[in-house]
């Protein structure tokens, strides 16, 4: 792998991880916001796998997964802390 696959493939995981914090943030300012942060990971989620597909790029796919995994646990964090 070369140096520029490796800028590539971090520019990925780096604009999907900023869009789950900028998505999350937003959907936590109303009192139903894990409901819409679930549903809004739920499609990005879904767009990284159709991405993953189409490029042919495990990068996409990977990226999907941490998506899921981080959001899912902020959604049952958020859901479960009351302030």
């Amino acid at each position: 792998m070369n140096q520029e696959d490796k800028s590539a493939n971090l520019k990925i995981v780096s604009v999907n991880m900023l869009l789950l914090l900028v998505s999350t943030c937003l959907t936590n300012l109303s009192k139903d916001g894990p409901i819409y942060d679930m549903m809004i990971i739920g499609f990005h989620v879904v767009l990284c796998i159709m991405l993953a597909i189409v490029n042919k790029s495990w990068t996409w796919f990977l990226s999907g997964l941490m998506v899921i995994i981080i959001g899912f646990s902020t959604c049952v964090m958020g859901a479960n802390v009351h302030i």
